[in-house]
């Protein structure tokens, strides 16, 4: 019984040594395997070709990794809104991983090389599981040995991840030498291991070595993984040290073309790119985002205001209506319009200057920056009254700074109706005589001497009511203008071109030349008079005086005979 006893005793020792062992074996680190993108050719055999690599890793590297069952992906997927099978892209396939936990997934795509399908695979390195890799396969023949030959390469990596995990954890506890051996073991195993090399870069640092060292040891990683983020970003840091901007922003870029559609990634560079005057690259690659991104407004911000800086107009120009077209509230920023406007001038874009200021004028049909940059004749027509006699100079000088003309006028006219009240607006005659006195004026020919009567005077047009343009009210009635409110037909009732031919009212307007007025005809203000025969009708002849000129032109005279510099 004692040997029995014995004898139980030693094979339950021996049951528990091997537990304590299977309990050492449980993988730690998890490994999920997604299928590639595909063309719609391809997309059946990059989820048979998953679902074969995921079953032989986990042969394969059974006691090395747990690899996500399909059951449990499809469970994830489901409870996402995905199908079972599905290619996710990128951002889709980072979001799932991190999800299900997992220490490293695949990602890539299938392509074809003439009639050969290429598996270009990547295995993404999410919380140090030292199985980053990028590697490329053709299809040897059938399906199961694609999947033979995707999953050897998974098992090399795999196998090799144990020891760059190792190298890492010395080389956090300061076990330089102990890290670097690790490192040379998974190099045995894997000889491009993009995780030793790693590894080994960040314990060249953490020595203090040479810049040089590091950087070629990313560089070596890249040959296991040619787009690892880390290792670039390694390298361009490395140039970075060394005041080489021109390599560093290289390997920057390097890093962007494995992903294009990191749109905070290439601003950064292109604000490196514009640091260092190099304003053609920056916008260039920000066109190339913007393809991939249409409208990313943060890009578009920062192209225009590169391209401006640089003078680059054309660019501007197309930053500037890239982002109209996706931001139509901008068409009522004037400080966009501004911009806008500015660099079509610049540019110079006739189109685009159309375009921007098309824009400009339905929203601000007032503004006589953006008329006159639409090509439209502006004139600043400033009527002087009581409030506002002193403010004439400040009005031309607007109109100086604009480019656009401006006329003064103190002639205040009754309303059509007849109503005289607004008359009480217009200025004195002091303030009248010092605006005729006022030098900035002189030049304008109603300021010269005035000329001779002759008979070609005499058989000119008293004014252009008439004859060149007329006035049509809101309700139809057509007058020969505006401040002559001479009936002389209505739209409702006939044809314009019957009132504007036929008219006997607006015909006797045209027949009238300046002979024709007993008392202005005799004057010798006559010349340079601005006698207006509208305000002349409404207070009661229309072959008469109107005192309201008449008054200007007095008083005109008499700062001439005040030996002044006037008007």
């Amino acid at each position: 019984m004692r040997q029995f006893g014995l004898v139980i005793a030693l094979m339950a020792g021996a049951a528990g040594s091997a537990s304590a062992q299977l309990a050492v074996q449980v993988p730690t680190e998890k490994l999920l395997v997604l299928a590639m993108t595909a063309g719609p050719g391809d997309s059946a055999l990059s989820i048979a070709l998953a679902d074969a690599v995921r079953d032989r890793i986990g042969q394969l590297a059974k006691y090395k990794v747990l690899v996500i069952t399909k059951a449990k992906l499809c469970e994830a997927l489901t409870a996402s809104g995905f199908p079972c099978d599905v290619l996710l892209d990128d951002q889709q396939a980072r979001q799932l991983a991190r999800f299900l936990s997992v220490s490293a997934y695949t990602t890539g795509s299938l392509t074809r090389r003439d009639a050969t399908v290429v598996a270009n695979v990547r295995v993404i390195d999410i919380s140090s599981s030292g199985m980053p890799a990028g590697f490329s396969i053709a299809n040897p023949g059938t399906t199961a040995a694609f999947a033979e030959a995707i999953a050897q390469r998974f098992n090399t990596i795999i196998r090799a991840s144990e020891q760059v995990r190792e190298c890492t954890s010395s080389r956090q506890r300061g076990a330089f030498p102990r890290a670097l051996s690790s490192a040379q073991k998974a190099l045995t195993i894997d000889s491009t291991s993009a995780g030793a090399w790693l590894c080994i870069a960040t314990v060249y640092e953490a020595q203090r070595m040479p810049v040089d060292s590091s950087i070629a040891a990313s560089t070596r990683a890249l040959k296991g993984d040619p787009c690892n983020s880390a290792a670039w970003e390694n390298i361009a840091r490395g140039w970075q040290q060394k005041n080489d901007s021109l390599k560093s922003v290289e390997a920057f870029i390097q890093q962007l073309e494995c992903e294009p559609r990191n749109s905070n990634r290439r601003m950064q560079i292109a604000q490196l790119l514009r640091q260092m005057k190099r304003f053609q690259p920056a916008a260039d690659l920000l066109d190339a985002g913007l393809k991939l991104v249409p409208g990313d407004q943060q890009m578009l911000d920062l192209k225009v205001r590169i391209c401006i800086e640089a003078s680059l107009w054309k660019c501007a120009v197309n930053g500037l209506a890239e982002q109209l077209a996706h931001d139509s509230a901008l068409g009522k920023d004037t400080t966009f319009l501004n911009t806008a406007i500015g660099a079509a001038q610049s540019a110079p874009d006739t189109q685009a200057l159309l375009r921007f200021t098309e824009v400009a004028v339905r929203n601000y049909p007032t503004s006589i920056r953006f008329l006159k940059a639409r090509g439209l004749h502006v004139l600043i027509a400033n009527v002087l009254m009581r409030q506002n006699a002193g403010d004439y100079p400040h009005v031309r000088a607007l109109a100086a700074e604009l480019g656009v003309e401006c006329t003064i006028d103190p002639t205040i006219t009754p309303k059509m109706d007849g109503d005289t009240s607004i008359l009480n607006l217009r200025i004195g005659e002091p303030e009248l005589l010092r605006v005729y006195m006022d030098k900035s004026l002189l030049g304008d020919p109603a300021n010269e001497p005035p000329p001779p009567t002759d008979d070609e005077m005499l058989d000119a047009r008293p004014c252009s009511a008439g004859h060149t343009a007329c006035y049509i009210s809101p309700y139809g009635d057509v007058f020969p203008c505006v401040q002559f409110p001479l009936p002389t037909g209505n739209l409702r009732a006939q044809r314009f071109s019957d009132v504007w031919h036929g008219s006997p009212q607006m015909n006797e307007v045209r027949e009238i030349r300046m002979r024709d007025l007993p008392t202005c005809s005799t004057c010798s203000f006559m010349t340079t008079c601005t006698r207006c025969p509208g305000l002349a009708y409404m207070e009661g002849n229309m072959k008469g005086p109107s005192s309201a000129d008449c008054e200007k032109s007095m008083v005109r005279a008499r700062g001439q005979a005040a030996g002044k510099d006037v008007a």
